[in-house]
């Protein structure tokens, strides 16, 4: 696998090393990289990456930050608004 190309981005094979690959993950509207996928040694795991490395987060994390997403956009969506739209 080379690339995966998703609904918003797209997973493509930046560097493949001996016993590991790096990816970068990209918008397809706008085709910036957004973030890198590699593997961290200190976690002996791939983590998700911004460009310089400064913030990492394995899975576990991100399955966090989604859900607390999920439960800021349910919340949104039923609270009412005076305009009857969100933010």
């Amino acid at each position: 696998m080379e690339k995966l190309v998703t609904k918003y981005m797209t997973f493509e094979l930046y560097k493949r090393k001996p016993k590991t690959t790096q990816w970068l993950v990209k918008n397809n509207k706008s085709g910036n990289t957004l973030a890198v996928i590699g593997w961290y040694g200190p976690w002996r795991q791939y983590v998700l990456s911004d460009i310089n490395y400064d913030c990492v987060f394995n899975n576990s994390c991100l399955t966090t930050i989604a859900n607390f997403l999920t439960r800021l956009n349910v919340n949104q969506k039923s609270s009412p608004t005076p305009n009857g739209e969100g933010e």
